[in-house]
């Protein structure tokens, strides 16, 4: 299981809790997504694993690559220097504890 990061933007106050790396979940991968719907970041479901939940192997379940805040298929890869979903201004780490 992957570990989580917060950060905080400290231009407009938003915050987030990521994960720092996808997390291979047995039932599928999921990772940090920047929706641009509702202007987020969320953990989105990337990658089907099955886990004989649908059985047909080329089924593509309806939540992937979907936002689980709006639904917004409009989801794409963010990274700490891609700034502030809300704002677009750096965000920042916040100290581990």
């Amino acid at each position: 299981m992957s570990t989580t990061s917060k950060y905080i933007c400290n231009a407009c106050g938003y915050s987030a809790e990521v994960w720092n790396e996808p997390d291979k979940a047995p039932i599928a991968t999921v990772d940090t997504r920047h929706c641009l719907g509702c202007k987020s970041l969320v953990e989105v479901p990337i990658e089907f694993h099955g886990g004989g939940l649908i059985g047909d192997s080329d089924v593509v379940p309806s939540f992937l690559n979907r936002c689980p805040e709006c639904n917004s298929s409009n989801v794409q890869p963010w990274n700490v220097r891609d700034g502030c979903p809300k704002c677009g201004e750096v965000m920042t780490q916040e100290a581990q504890v």
